[in-house]
């Protein structure tokens, strides 16, 4: 049987990719064919080949091209909906990761010195409706299970989601066979906005179940050979050097080597 999965797979995010093919392993391994429904929204392309270095890019695109049995390029809900009937997926998994986000317009409104500021309007895959609420579902020739699976919502401000929007997301909850969340603030979005008919679990990201779902990667004393890894160490992560100062930098990895911890950056620019 195959099983569609509809996530962040495309995305130049470490933790996205090892959740995906987390999940791809798994499905495989208990006798399911997954089949990665390859939705890259045209809005996000320029925004992440803009933001994160070249040699980042292509690890990534050669990561999700190794490992990754994605479909074709589905840009539309009606793209999405071909490749299901084309494939003959019987079932779809949405998630994980920060697939049931919004961005209220309320919440987009600041107060500063100048005056009132108005946040942009974020991507199309953080705006609902999108194929992660579900838009492709109506679209489909064949009725079939679609559910939700460790959802976050990457802390949407919900309570300013009122009147006919919040009605539209009820409906579009509806439609889900099983909806799971990954933390407690996701839980009561789908709660607010079920008008409390849904009351998902809360169920892990796939991703903490990778050494399991993946016995064959690198032992510990490999990757602390392949990388040159001695002691304990810390991997630092940073989106942008916008984030942190030089001086700060030197600060945590002084309070780190004293306390015998080696950092070393995963991805850092501060020059």
């Amino acid at each position: 049987m195959k099983i569609g999965v509809l996530t962040y797979h495309w995305v130049y995010n470490f933790g996205a990719n090892l959740q995906v093919y987390s999940t791809v392993v798994f499905l495989r391994n208990n006798g399911f064919e997954p089949v990665v429904i390859n939705w890259i929204p045209s809005d996000m392309d320029p925004r992440y080949n803009s933001s994160v270095p070249e040699n980042q890019v292509n690890s990534h695109k050669k990561f999700i091209s190794d490992f990754l049995p994605c479909s074709r390029i589905c840009r539309t809900d009606e793209d999405i909906a071909s490749v299901v009937s084309e494939l003959d997926i019987k079932k779809i998994i949405i998630g994980s990761d920060i697939v049931l986000q919004h961005t209220p317009f309320l919440s987009r409104i600041r107060l500063t010195k100048k005056g009132i500021s108005i946040s942009k309007r974020l991507g199309s895959d953080a705006m609902f409706p999108n194929p992660f609420w579900g838009s492709f579902i109506p679209l489909l020739s064949v009725k079939i299970p679609v559910i939700v699976m460790s959802a976050s919502s990457q802390n949407t401000n919900y309570n300013l989601i009122m009147g006919l929007l919040r009605n539209k997301m009820d409906s579009a909850l509806g439609r889900f066979a099983s909806v799971t969340v990954r933390d407690k603030w996701t839980k009561g979005m789908v709660k607010y906005l079920s008008y409390n008919k849904l009351d998902p679990s809360i169920t892990p990201d796939p991703v903490f179940a990778y050494n399991l779902n993946i016995p064959e990667q690198l032992s510990e004393i490999e990757i602390r050979k392949k990388f040159n890894l001695q002691g304990k160490y810390i991997l630092l992560s940073l989106r942008s050097r916008k984030h942190v100062t030089k001086e700060w930098l030197e600060s945590f990895e002084k309070e780190a080597q004293r306390k015998t911890f080696n950092v070393l950056p995963l991805r850092c620019q501060t020059e």
